[in-house]
């Protein structure tokens, strides 16, 4: 996704949070924090759905790793249950160019189980994350 971003970020963000959904302020987030015309951190959100997003470093698995951190998801009652997370996480763990998702301070227990059962590990007692898996081609 590309957007036509200036070079002021407090502008970008305003600019993509106009977007139409989660998952497309989402991809253009990722486009555009590493180019510096986004912020590092920012709160997503549309039509009662809301994400707290960062690209951070920290160390997993005794390596220090680019990670895409999300926080703070806010789900409309109405959806809650229904397998939208499942969906969103994929995409977000498919968007995603960095060596890691991780998932920070998850206090829902369903969510914490859903992410277990999913095969995600434990960074802490309320962390988790997927590495990202590349594909190499060999010849």
């Amino acid at each position: 996704m590309s957007l036509a971003l200036g070079h002021d970020v407090f502008d970008n963000d305003r600019m993509l949070l106009r977007l139409p959904s989660l998952e497309a302020q989402l991809a253009a987030w990722i486009d555009g924090v590493d180019q510096g015309l986004v912020s590092r951190c920012l709160h997503l959100r549309h039509n009662g759905f809301q994400l707290y997003v960062r690209k951070s470093r920290r160390e997993i698995e005794g390596m220090d790793m680019t990670t895409l951190d999300t926080a703070s998801l806010g789900i409309p009652k109405k959806l809650q249950g229904r397998g939208w997370f499942q969906s969103f996480r994929s995409i977000t763990q498919a968007l995603n160019p960095w060596d890691a998702t991780y998932y920070e301070m998850v206090h829902n227990q369903h969510l914490a189980r859903h992410l277990e059962a999913s095969g995600l590990s434990r960074d802490s007692e309320l962390c988790f994350y997927a590495l990202t898996h590349r594909k190499t081609f060999s010849a």
